[in-house]
């Protein structure tokens, strides 16, 4: 599966600048990954990245509760003291991403060959950390919640790898939040995790129609209006100019969950 991604990537935003409706939290995607254990290190340039901490599969199975970490509790209250002007967003992880870097790369992938029942553990209780954390940023006053996956590649993967421990647990995620009752939140999913999702078969896509040209994405996500938690894809939140909105939907859940 290879996907032309940059079509539905076009004219990025700086961290949602010329939006000011919308306040993103966190501003960084180390959070989860921080909050379960992995160790900060600030590069040359500054920027934070995790250092991985596990070197044997089953201490996997000890991670702590995400939802009841300090890191998670400090991004749910400054949700919470949002201005009330603007519409808290929260930026979160899939739950392979959330895990991949707390363990170093060559070790990760030989444990989804060799240890696959140790990874599902740890990736069942991310999955249900990330459902409690996400709820709570919803009671909170959070509007739109915006999931990515960025270590969950097909390409390095393989199709049945990554059906086994990136698909699924996100469609096991999105499938639990949208039972969820907060009507009038959305779901954003980045396009790198949606299009491949529905080329699984665990979601499907519809487009709705034109909504206004010229806006940003996030300005159409911050007016839309809608009585239920709708799961939004194909397209980057960061995008500049947005016309129109795909509204993905669950399959037969027979085929993935």
């Amino acid at each position: 599966m290879i996907f032309d991604y940059k079509a539905h990537c076009s004219g990025h935003l700086s961290a949602l600048e010329g939006n000011s409706r919308v306040a993103m939290f966190p501003e960084n995607f180390i959070t989860e990954a921080a909050a379960l254990g992995g160790r900060l290190r600030k590069t040359a340039g500054g920027i934070a990245v995790v250092e991985p901490v596990f070197e044997t599969p089953a201490a996997l199975r000890d991670l702590p509760p995400l939802e009841e970490q300090p890191a998670i509790k400090q991004v749910l209250e400054r949700i919470a003291w949002a201005p009330a002007e603007q519409i808290p967003l929260l930026q979160a992880n899939g739950p392979y991403s959330a895990l991949a870097p707390l363990v170093p790369p060559a070790l990760f992938y030989r444990w989804l060959a060799k240890n696959p029942d140790d990874i599902l553990a740890a990736l069942d209780r991310i999955t249900a950390g990330l459902h409690a954390y996400s709820t709570a940023a919803f009671v909170k006053g959070a509007r739109i919640l915006s999931l990515a996956d960025p270590f969950a590649g097909l390409a390095v993967l393989g199709e049945e790898r990554y059906r086994a421990f990136a698909a699924r647990p996100l469609a096991k995620l999105l499938k639990t939040l949208s039972a969820a009752d907060f009507p009038g939140r959305v779901i954003h999913l980045c396009p790198r995790s949606s299009l491949c999702l529905e080329r699984c078969g665990l979601l499907k896509s519809k487009p709705l129609s034109a909504t206004g040209k010229g806006k940003s994405y996030t300005e159409l996500l911050a007016s839309l209006e809608t009585r239920e938690i709708l799961i939004l894809g194909h397209q980057c939140i960061h995008t500049r100019e947005a016309n129109r909105l795909v509204v993905l939907s669950f399959t037969d859940e027979r085929r993935g969950f």
